[in-house]
């Protein structure tokens, strides 16, 4: 997992543990939904990888990574979450 320096200096480093794994998880197993490769994974698959944050800390990663715009978190069956990695050059609408 790489973990981009200049990632932690803008929203800090749990955030960007949690960026580097929904990005890692996009490019292995990601499914263009929209255009957009999308992954289902949930805040135990990241604690998984990340043994050392507990679910709280993700849940306010996820969501400072979500008002930053890096970040896109979708429910397209249920409740099931889907999150993409969202590229600097478009918005969060396309």
């Amino acid at each position: 997992m790489e973990i981009d320096t200049g990632l932690c200096s803008k929203v800090g480093m749990s955030p960007a543990f949690i960026y580097s794994v929904i990005k890692e998880e996009c490019s292995k197993r990601g499914v263009l939904i929209k255009g957009h490769p999308f992954v289902c994974l949930s805040v135990s698959e990241i604690q998984n990888t990340l043994p050392f944050l507990c679910s709280k800390t993700i849940y306010k990663g996820i969501k400072i990574l979500e008002d930053a715009g890096l970040v896109e978190s979708e429910s397209f069956l249920g409740n099931t979450k889907w999150r993409r990695i969202i590229d600097g050059n478009q918005n969060k609408k396309n």
